[in-house]
């Protein structure tokens, strides 16, 4: 027997030991930093006021009331100016639309709206895609910090179960959702903080586009497209409007423009209308702004679905116009 050898290994285990300590610190730091970096991004992103997390923020902390409420994913944010609807009708009128998100995935937001507020009306906008599958969710960044709050937490949870649990519950797993919009909502709201100002934006939401269309419309195509129509989001918005009647409002569902050459490709144009007609009811209202003359305008588009600031302008106006008659 190696008397040598055998007496060496307790001093080599003995040495690995001494290693642990090192190699703990060497882990630890950078996700202490990781998780202090996570705090302070989060308290940040939780107190701006600014753009679309401005919006859910305020909704979600209760400090954003109006008389009519517009929600909808770009199809409202970019199209409907609370400015024209309030001189119009005379109604404070607040736009929560969110780019790429729609009822599928804010339906949770409009809930809670619906706790605490004294809106009147509820403005629902949709284009042709507004029904279609949903099983993604779009920038969940916005949302990552009220998954806390069970109506957000529930409305998103069905399109992605193991990201939003994993976004909520797994310590610094919401790394894998931020990028650098995250970051600059984060930034200003300690801009905020340390400034003391509090802005909602004069547009009450509103974002219109100087844009105009860069390219011509792609040619008629003979074949044409369907308007995916998911049963399930048309059971949702049925759900929604029962929850908007229960509460005593009025919901107007607003079906929004679409260019003309556009609508002649899709094969089941009239399918769509009458599907937001049905769930309109006698109770609410259907405004169908695929008719509108503006439809007719491609200087008042930038893409087929979209309005810029111009024609944003002129639907708003037409808009009012047809909502007046509802209010007075």
């Amino acid at each position: 027997m190696n008397l040598s050898t055998s007496s060496s290994k307790p001093k080599l285990q003995a040495k690995e030991y001494r290693k642990l300590p090192g190699m703990l610190v060497f882990f630890a730091v950078p996700a202490v930093l990781l998780f202090l970096l996570q705090l302070a991004t989060q308290y940040g992103i939780e107190h701006t006021t600014q753009g679309e997390v401005g919006k859910i923020n305020g909704l979600m902390n209760h400090t954003i009331d109006t008389e009519i409420a517009i929600f909808g994913s770009s199809v409202a944010q970019v199209h409907f100016d609370p400015a024209i609807i309030t001189a119009a009708t005379g109604k404070k009128s607040f736009n929560f639309g969110i780019d790429g998100t729609t009822l599928a995935q804010y339906h949770g937001l409009l809930s809670e709206f619906l706790q605490y507020s004294d809106v009147e009306i509820i403005v629902l906008a949709g284009g042709y895609g507004e029904l279609a599958v949903r099983d993604q969710i779009y920038e969940l960044y916005k949302f990552s910090h009220h998954l806390d709050k069970p109506n957000v937490y529930n409305s998103l949870y069905p399109l992605d179960p193991e990201l939003v649990w994993r976004t909520k519950h797994v310590p610094l797993y919401g790394y894998i959702i931020y990028n650098k919009d995250y970051y600059l909502s984060a930034w200003r709201g300690w801009q905020e903080y340390f400034s003391d100002r509090k802005d909602f934006q004069g547009k009450r939401g509103y974002e219109p586009q100087d844009k105009t269309w860069a390219a011509a419309p792609a040619k008629e195509n003979t074949t044409g497209v369907e308007a995916e129509i998911d049963p399930k989001n048309v059971a949702l918005y049925r759900q929604i409007i029962q929850e908007i009647n229960i509460k005593g409002k009025k919901a107007v569902l607003v079906l929004t423009p679409i260019f003309a050459q556009q609508q002649h490709n899709i094969r089941n144009m009239e399918k769509l209308r009458s599907i937001y007609k049905e769930l309109a009811g006698t109770e609410n209202y259907f405004f169908d702004f695929t008719q509108s003359n503006i439809c007719q305008r491609k200087d008042f588009f930038y893409n087929n679905t979209h309005l810029n600031r111009q024609g944003a302008s002129m639907f708003s106006q037409e808009f009012a116009k047809r909502l007046q008659k509802l209010t007075n």
